[in-house]
């Protein structure tokens, strides 16, 4: 159960230093990696590789800084949904949004979706790390997000600025 390692990351803001933030936060994960090595799950790269990537874009003690690269300032999960045609497709959907990301504005909760960045689809990672890539790329500090928020069930698209 990754619960544990939510709360900690929930809470950044009230520990006493980021040493003491990052020292919870890796006992969390460790706790987390050993009981799912003992069920048997996944604890690999993949598995890694896409929690780190997001970690990477929640950076709760950094300030912005001049020349920042556009951040959502969020954690998503891969799940799967439907479509209107009732296809099973890839969606991203929310875990937790930092209170003072790029998002937060938008006032999305855990549960909602992630469905489009520039108007091109984001079903999964590596569709995210793609379109987030076009935009440092592009050398932009903003870009249109479609939000599917799940009290709505209808997809809203915003234009969002990032730090810099």
């Amino acid at each position: 159960d990754f619960r544990e390692v939510r709360i900690v990351q929930s809470k950044a803001k009230e520990y006493e230093s980021p040493e003491a933030y990052y020292e919870a936060l890796n006992a969390a994960i460790s706790a987390w990696k050993e009981k799912r090595k003992a069920k048997g799950g996944l604890i690999g790269a993949a598995v890694s590789d896409r929690y780190m990537d997001q970690l990477r874009n929640m950076k709760p003690f950094e300030e912005a800084q001049e020349g920042q690269n556009f951040q959502l300032g969020c954690m998503l999960v891969e799940e799967k949904g439907e479509d209107a045609d009732g296809n099973e497709v890839g969606i991203l959907v929310f875990t937790s949004i930092d209170k003072s990301s790029t998002l937060s504005p938008l006032g999305l909760d855990k549960g909602d979706a992630l469905l489009a960045i520039n108007g091109s689809d984001v079903t999964n990672y590596k569709d995210l790390k793609r379109e987030i890539g076009k935009i440092h790329a592009a050398g932009k500090l903003s870009a249109e997000v479609t939000v599917q928020k799940a009290e709505k069930g209808i997809a809203e698209t915003f234009l969002v600025h990032g730090s810099g």
